[in-house]
């Protein structure tokens, strides 16, 4: 309404404006009413009879907004001429305001688009467009491939995995604790358990069976262990200048001790692998001393059927020497307390930090200073909760700790 408005105005102003113009005009200087109004030259021929009897053009000509449009062969007044000429400035000034509101229209669409948001160019970015807004996998895949090419066309697959790697990669331990907290899970070490078969089972309900009412008071539990000192530590910096003291090359060091509740007998080190003779050897000099000394009214000897222990030379050497060997049940160690010492070993061990192989036997034999009867007799307390619940598993594993 406004606009059409000051165009009513501009119309009228510009009519007024004319016939100011015109009232001016003298009267010498007003053109001849029988004059053609065209672009003839003043010095053309008076009209003869043959000119007036020629047929008038059908075309018409269009001037500058200066003249008027007329038909040729035709004569006007001067008061038709005007009002010709201000009906031209009227159409005039209507298209003049139609093209005003077609730049105004091409502006404000500018604008819009440039109040828009900007939509994303690569496949990549619209599927991170329409993930961040909420759309499943099936309807960010449809989505896409009606706008892209044929050539560039996406799957289910493709959107899966590509949000799976970008999720991953945004993942920290902060949420991963968040999330592990939020539903439910608890962080738990993995724990070692032998896969055991009917007769495994069998075995250990028959050996359990035996000691469920037993406190073990005489007996004496062997053990072996493989101890690995210099692994390479979770905290040493990238970059950081290994210690020169430390060796390079893995050491490994076995570990053979027995406790019961007299305490432990002394601890046996070696390098290599244990052979048959090597555990003679340790028997005679660390088992049989600590027998004689500790139990001289009975005992025994529990020990698994390994190799080196059911051997021919084995039995003889235990039959000859008076140890009584009760067989343990194969892949048990949960029924052998002295596991709870090979931990508790191996941790004191890592706390102290040892940078040489020597700092690692002293701390080995200043820990197994500390076995006194009283701390073998907590481990070997421990087994008389175990008993029960392997029975009650039917053979079952069950944790020592």
């Amino acid at each position: 309404m406004t606009r059409k408005s000051s165009t009513e105005a501009k119309t009228s102003r510009r009519q007024t404006k004319l016939k100011q113009e015109h009232d001016e005009i003298s009267d010498d200087e007003k053109p001849n009413n029988t004059r053609n109004l065209t672009n003839m030259d003043l010095n053309e021929p008076e009209l003869t009879q043959e000119h007036v009897q020629l047929q008038p053009l059908e075309e018409n000509v269009m001037v500058t907004s200066d003249e008027l449009i007329i038909q040729r062969n035709e004569t006007i007044d001067e008061e038709s001429a005007i009002e010709l000429k201000m009906a031209m400035n009227e159409e005039y000034s209507d298209s003049e305001a139609d093209d005003d509101e077609d730049v105004e229209d091409e502006n404000r669409k500018a604008e819009n688009d440039k109040s828009r948001r900007r939509l994303p160019v690569s496949i990549k970015e619209l599927i991170d467009y329409h993930s961040s807004n909420g759309k499943s996998i099936k309807e960010i895949v449809d989505r896409i491939n009606i706008v892209c090419k044929p050539e560039e066309k996406i799957s289910y697959g493709y959107v899966q995995k590509y949000l799976y790697r970008k999720r991953l990669e945004a993942t920290t331990a902060k949420k991963a604790r968040y999330y592990r907290k939020k539903y439910g899970f608890v962080y738990r070490r993995m724990r070692r358990k032998p896969i055991l078969t009917d007769v495994h089972r069998q075995s250990r309900i028959q050996w359990c069976q035996a000691h469920v009412e037993d406190k073990f008071d005489q007996d004496i539990f062997i053990g072996k262990t493989t101890l690995k000192p210099f692994l390479a530590s979770l905290n040493q910096l990238k970059g950081q200048t290994p210690d020169p003291s430390q060796p390079r090359q893995q050491t490994t060091l076995h570990l053979w001790g027995a406790i019961s509740r007299k305490g432990a007998s002394p601890l046996q080190i070696f390098d290599g692998p244990l052979t048959t003779a090597m555990y003679l050897e340790t028997l005679l000099e660390n088992v049989v001393p600590f027998i004689a000394e500790n139990y001289p009214d009975g005992h025994r000897f529990h020990q698994d059927n390994n190799p080196k222990h059911s051997a021919k030379l084995s039995q003889e050497f235990l039959s000859s020497t008076g140890i009584n060997w009760v067989k343990s049940p194969p892949r048990s160690h949960d029924l052998n307390p002295i596991e709870l010492v090979w931990t508790e070993l191996i941790q004191n061990v890592a706390k102290r930090l040892p940078k040489t192989l020597g700092q690692v036997i002293v701390a080995v034999k200043d820990y197994w200073k500390t076995l006194t009867p009283e701390k073998c007799s907590e481990f070997i307390d421990k087994l008389s909760n175990v008993v029960p619940k392997v029975l009650e598993k039917n053979g079952e594993w069950v944790s020592l700790a």
